[in-house]
């Protein structure tokens, strides 16, 4: 369940690494661009003074399409396999956020350069009515984190996720996703 967002990181630094450019001259959007990642997320106490478990190992491709304002994001946590699909309101910054499984929904709002943001919000209600998840995330061109609290029903802190993650290549990618 706690896999459920890791969406938003901007684009990672050049290092070799495709990504994509910004509009071109005529106003177009970038093309269609994915990013890979690879890190790891601790679930903790709310305080995050105490380890719930070892640390999940992550992956994510995260493909974003700026003509339709969309980012699809496959996440891996620790083998366990989701998908999150995030759709522009409009010529916003904010995403509506939904996954396949149908578990929850909410938002995302990004700050910083438009398709490179580099600060995010997330607002997300869980589907079962068991809680909800708020948090923010940055990406400074070469470490994304993000931290998120996730309430009960009541509005209780229950737990504390930190991701940590940073941008691989594709082939980097493929071989990790291989192994698991």
């Amino acid at each position: 369940m706690l896999w459920l967002i890791l969406a938003c990181a901007p684009r990672v630094p050049s290092r070799g690494l495709t990504i994509h450019s910004s509009a071109d001259d005529t106003g177009s959007p970038p093309a269609p661009f994915t990013l890979y990642l690879h890190g790891s997320s601790q679930v903790s106490s709310p305080d995050g003074s105490s380890a719930y478990g070892p640390a999940d190992d992550v992956l994510v491709r995260r493909t974003s399409t700026p003509a339709q304002g969309q980012i699809v994001e496959e996440t891996w946590y620790s083998g366990e396999a989701g998908r999150t699909t995030l759709v522009r309101q409009g010529d916003t910054t904010v995403f509506d956020a939904s996954d396949a499984a149908g578990t929850f929904t909410g938002t995302l709002s990004f700050d910083g350069p438009e398709w490179d943001w580099n600060h995010w919000t997330y607002d997300i209600v869980l589907t079962d009515g068991s809680g909800s998840l708020v948090g923010e995330g940055t990406w400074d061109g070469a470490a994304w984190q993000s931290v998120k609290t996730f309430s009960d029903a009541d509005g209780n802190a229950v737990a504390r996720i930190q991701d940590d993650l940073a941008g691989v290549d594709q082939a980097s990618f493929d071989a990790l996703l291989a192994e698991l």
